[in-house]
């Protein structure tokens, strides 16, 4: 986590301008992520990574880099839980997407 907060501080710049505009943390409740996972599979065992603890322990260490990056205009966090679709996700982040890119129209 501390070379995404890095990473999100310190993002690159290209004559003077971030290159960085926006970064989109996506979370999930760890036992839907898992059952979404696993439902198109044929196999219905979990991994070393895709398992229920392991989810647990990446959601809260994404919830505390999302508490401490709050002031980061450039975080932009989706927490599809409770989204029907993923099309209701597409959707957000392409409407966030639209609103970057008038802005920059803007600008000139």
């Amino acid at each position: 986590m501390k070379n995404i907060r890095s990473f999100i501080i310190l993002s690159p710049s290209i004559n003077g301008k971030k290159i960085v505009k926006r970064i989109y943390l996506f979370t999930c409740d760890p036992k839907l992520s898992l059952k979404r996972e696993l439902e198109g599979k044929l196999i219905r065992a979990s991994g070393l990574v895709m398992n229920e603890k392991r989810l647990i322990q990446l959601k809260v260490q994404y919830d505390i880099l999302k508490a401490d990056l709050n002031s980061e205009s450039k975080l932009y966090h989706i927490d599809t839980t409770d989204t029907k679709s993923p099309r209701e996700t597409a959707f957000e982040l392409a409407n966030d997407l639209l609103r970057i890119m008038e802005s920059q129209l803007n600008e000139r």
